[in-house]
């Protein structure tokens, strides 16, 4: 048992990475082809949907799985909701503010603004959290990020990218929050709350990117940057990243998801050769450690329950 969760350990890092290269490689291909934010973000989850589908298709077709009738299923309306909060606001979103912002400015921002709007629909709404400890530790995040931008003389094409991420959070937030709602039953597939709303949010992402976006034109290692996001980035680490969680306890996974934000930052500096100072690198580490802090507390509390 023990080499097992060591083993998942060990995946759920390396999905980690995946992940965080993706902010990298998306910032790669907007400096080097013409695409607009929602295009390149429709064409990674429209690969994404459709390799998951796949996946699942040749796995169950391998095992003779047949399709049960006793599970629930959710309606148009509830998709469409899904796929609009979850991948044209969330993700749609994420990937304009980074096409403005850096690939830290955006993790950061991001992590920032979901805690916050996580917190403020459990405030007006779920009432679940009941130890004022995380807000202090939302608080210290928020001073965290205002310290990695001081002096806080933003230019235009920043002050854009971040408004446009904390639009995402909202629509991760939301996203989340429904997903509780709807998903009260274990029979439920995972095509039924990923791909479906993948491949709608995928959809509204690509008509209105086509529509509102000038007409790609890739070059040919943008091409192999958006399949690897799409079926690697997308699919393979969403496939491994659940079977982690057979070995792993869901604070554990939170942990180990944290570790996107640094990986970013390092990255960053790495492959995009940017440049940030020590006050900056203090802040990420704080950011980072109040959110680990949020999730031990909130962990520590529902265990209570």
């Amino acid at each position: 048992m023990k080499k097992n969760k060591f083993f998942a350990i060990l995946i759920a890092v390396f999905v980690t990475l995946l992940w965080a290269s993706s902010y990298i490689l998306n910032k790669i291909v907007f400096n080097e082809s013409v695409i607009g934010p929602l295009t390149l973000s429709g064409l990674r989850y429209l690969i994404a949907s459709i390799s998951i589908a796949t996946a699942i298709f040749m796995w169950r077709s391998f095992r003779h799985e047949r399709e049960r009738t006793d599970r629930i299923q959710l309606n148009w309306l509830q998709y469409m909701l899904l796929g609009f909060f979850g991948f044209f606001l969330a993700q749609g979103m994420q990937y304009v503010g980074q096409f403005f912002i850096t690939p830290t400015q955006t993790s950061l921002i991001l992590c920032l603004g979901n805690i916050l709007i996580v917190l403020f629909i459990d405030v007006f709404w779920l009432k679940e959290i009941k130890n004022r400890a995380v807000y202090y530790f939302a608080f210290g995040v928020a001073i965290s990020v205002l310290v990695y931008y001081y002096p806080w003389n933003l230019s235009l094409a920043d002050i854009i990218g971040v408004l446009f991420v904390l639009l995402s959070s909202v629509g991760y937030a939301i996203h989340l929050s429904y997903s509780r709602h709807v998903i009260a039953n274990k029979q439920m597939r995972v095509e039924d709350v990923v791909v479906k709303p993948m491949l709608i949010g995928a959809f509204l992402l690509l008509v209105i990117g086509f529509s509102m976006e000038p007409f790609p034109t890739l070059k040919l290692k943008s091409y192999f940057i958006i399949l690897w996001l799409g079926v690697i980035n997308g699919g393979v680490a969403f496939y491994l990243w659940g079977l982690t969680q057979k070995f792993l306890k869901a604070y554990e996974s939170s942990m180990i998801n944290n570790l996107i934000l640094i990986e970013v930052a390092l990255m960053d500096i790495w492959i995009l050769h940017s440049s940030i100072s020590i006050t900056q690198a203090i802040a990420i580490c704080f950011t980072a450690i109040f959110i680990i802090l949020i999730q031990f507390v909130r962990t520590k509390a529902e265990g209570a329950h």
